[in-house]
């Protein structure tokens, strides 16, 4: 299945990119924005465009993604513009409400300094690797439970029709 799974990622990017002169990408090291960010810059790099700027909030504590987000610039020769959680201070009352409604997640105000960054690199959108997690509802185990179980088959193959929300 990883070589579909693959196929079908590098199918979208390509899908995505198509109309595309500059892209930022929400890269933190870890591995659905790291394979986003790695698929997006070999397409690049193959056809000469769309430029790929990669954009990070540069952080630590637990889990931290950094060292992975280093090693990741090394292999792929390349660097993403940093943002600090004390860069978007300022942002902060900014942030709580935007086009009038009021903004229900306290991370609003560093994705306005990364899509700021990204704006800044001549990026024209911002992509990112977020709700990779959720791609099972964030719940692997739905299809790993029935493949234990004996049922492999519609396990795999309910696995392989799974849709986002949306239809697509």
């Amino acid at each position: 299945l990883a070589p579909e799974l693959r196929d079908r990622v590098n199918a979208a990017i390509e899908r995505a990119f198509a109309t595309l002169d500059d892209v930022a990408l929400g890269v933190s090291g870890g591995v659905d924005s790291s394979s986003l960010f790695a698929m997006a810059l070999r397409l690049s790099r193959a056809r000469g465009q769309p430029r790929v700027h990669g954009v990070n909030l540069h952080y630590g504590g637990r889990g931290d993604d950094r060292p992975h987000l280093r090693e990741l610039c090394d292999a792929l020769h390349t660097e993403v513009g940093r943002v600090r959680p004390e860069d978007c201070a300022s942002m902060l009352l900014e942030s709580l409400v935007i086009d009038g409604a009021p903004v229900p997640w306290p991370g609003a105000a560093f994705q306005i300094r990364l899509g700021r960054l990204a704006r800044e690199c001549g990026a024209s959108v911002m992509l990112t690797g977020a709700g990779g997690d959720d791609v099972f509802n964030g719940d692997f185990t739905i299809f790993a439970e029935r493949f234990a179980r004996g049922h492999w088959l519609s396990a795999v193959y309910d696995a392989a029709r799974l849709k986002a929300a949306g239809g697509s």
